[in-house]
């Protein structure tokens, strides 16, 4: 028994969990199993299914208890402040807001944000919010940013967080981390005070994201041309008018070595349709042809050469395969791996040249 096990079966060995407000996708992969939820853009690597059940179970809940809070009716809050300054507060659908701050001369200070994604929520241990601030120099150590964050956590119902830290997106400037690390001397702000809990869930997550920047920075055709030079594997490049834009190495036993890590035809396709956004017209000129190896090298000679990151990506694959680590192959069962109108040999099945 698996957490899966009720799931929905999805193309090349998904497994696929949808409600109306969440979906989430677990697969096979080429080091272990791999769950993604697009909406909330959340993946986490694994080395086996049961290790994705804690992961699974956090995105259920925090889906659950955001949606309590982008179920909010949009609300407005207006106080005066010293000096002719005033503040307004907005909460409008969806989880986002906005924070004016008034002088009788105009505008002088701005929050805007939103709720925060399931990565950052994950490593704080809570659903926060954070936003891009802004004030006018002369009105700056005075307070009135912290007036500003105050006034968005009352009309969300969520702590404030700086953003660019503990996996909360964007980036923190210098000004920015000072004036919070002084309100965090005065309150609580989660991520500042000590918290062993927290360091256990941001060095999951740091390794996490290391595999999957590991997998960014790799090219796919760069690697598969390293794959054949050092093992002789064949190569599938997939061409679009006759253009090579991507591929995949494939091992002896018939199991794809793409750096995505997706270990089935089919799915490798419709990611490359989706990275390259291929139109319509384009999807139907794209084709996937696979190559021995001496022949595949020669195809792709014109390409640059191959990054460290390449080569390593290569190497460790093979030593997955030597060391009989790697998958079994998958199959696409999902009937038409193509849009809709589609049925051309580049998602259907594969062409063979020799």
């Amino acid at each position: 028994m698996t957490f899966t096990n009720s799931w929905r079966d999805g193309a090349g060995g998904e497994k696929i969990f949808e409600t109306a407000n969440l979906s989430v996708t677990v697969r096979p992969d080429l080091e272990g199993w791999m769950l993604s939820c697009e909406q909330e853009d959340f993946k986490w690597c694994a080395a086996t299914l049961s290790d994705l059940e804690g992961p699974f179970y956090f995105l259920r809940n925090y889906v659950a208890e955001k949606s309590g809070f982008l179920q909010k009716p949009p609300e407005i809050i207006r106080r005066p402040l010293r000096d002719g300054l005033s503040l307004d507060a907005r909460r409008h659908a969806y989880g986002s807001f906005e924070i004016r701050l008034r002088s009788p001369a105009g505008i002088v200070g701005r929050y805007d944000g939103h709720i925060n994604r399931a990565m950052g929520s994950f490593v704080l241990g809570c659903i926060s919010i954070s936003a891009s601030e802004w004030l006018v120099d002369s009105y700056r150590r005075q307070g009135l940013g912290d007036l500003m964050r105050d006034a968005a956590e009352e009309i969300m119902g969520l702590p404030a967080v700086p953003h660019g830290r503990n996996f909360v997106h964007g980036v923190l400037s210098c000004p920015a981390a000072k004036s919070w690390s002084k309100r965090a001397a005065s309150r609580n702000v989660h991520g500042f005070a000590s918290d062993p809990a927290l360091e256990i869930r941001k060095n999951l997550a740091m390794k996490n994201e290391a595999i999957l920047e590991r997998r960014r920075s790799v090219l796919p055709l760069a690697s598969a041309r390293h794959l054949a030079h050092i093992a002789g594997w064949d190569i599938t490049i997939a061409e679009l008018n006759g253009r090579p834009i991507s591929g995949w190495a494939t091992s002896p036993d018939g199991v794809p070595a793409s750096p995505t890590g997706i270990i089935c035809e089919g799915a490798l396709v419709r990611d490359i349709i989706k990275v390259w956004r291929l139109q319509d017209e384009e999807i139907d000129q794209l084709v996937t042809v696979q190559y021995p190896a001496v022949t595949a090298i020669e195809r792709l000679k014109g390409m640059r050469g191959e990054t460290e990151r390449d080569t390593e990506f290569a190497k460790s694959t093979l030593a997955l395969y030597q060391g009989g680590s790697f998958p079994m192959p998958v199959s696409d069962l999902s009937g038409p791996s193509f849009p809709i109108g589609h049925n051309h040999p580049a998602l259907g099945s594969k062409n063979h040249q020799t």
